[in-house]
């Protein structure tokens, strides 16, 4: 899956996730939207070693960073670091409710490529996949 859909899959997230009445002093769309944004496409960051190569991208890989065990962790400092940057330290709930869905999204969509993903890494090398769509997707995309 490309990073694009990742990235506006992860936006999307926190769009659907926004209430219908927020209360008077609520975070802003922007920084919520940032911070789906931002979770959909971080489980990538385990393919950076890889970007000299553009076709090593659609090699399967055993990423800690596309794990279950990995993701309360990366929602936790995600819903922190976003917190912190809008200046609302106490709403850190608020984008944990956005992260941790947008990093789910992230890996079902991975989950439905041929490569699919290692959800219990590093406890176990299982590979699960939907194989439904291919790594570079820009049907899915439009």
């Amino acid at each position: 899956m490309d990073p694009l859909t990742h990235l506006l899959s992860g936006a999307l997230v926190a769009l659907a996730v926004e209430p219908t009445r927020p209360r008077l002093g609520f975070v802003g769309r922007l920084p919520r939207v940032c911070a789906g944004a931002v979770a959909g496409v971080l489980p990538d960051i385990a393919h950076l070693s890889r970007i000299m190569d553009p076709l090593a991208v659609l090699a399967p890989t055993g990423a800690w960073s596309h794990s279950l065990l990995a993701l309360p962790l990366f929602a936790l400092v995600l819903a922190a670091l976003f917190a912190v940057i809008a200046r609302r330290p106490t709403e850190w709930p608020v984008f944990l409710a956005i992260t941790a869905p947008a990093l789910l999204m992230h890996l079902g969509l991975d989950l439905m490529t041929a490569s699919g993903v290692q959800p219990w890494q590093p406890v176990s090398e299982t590979r699960y996949a939907v194989p439904l769509l291919f790594p570079v997707d820009p049907w899915v995309l439009l």
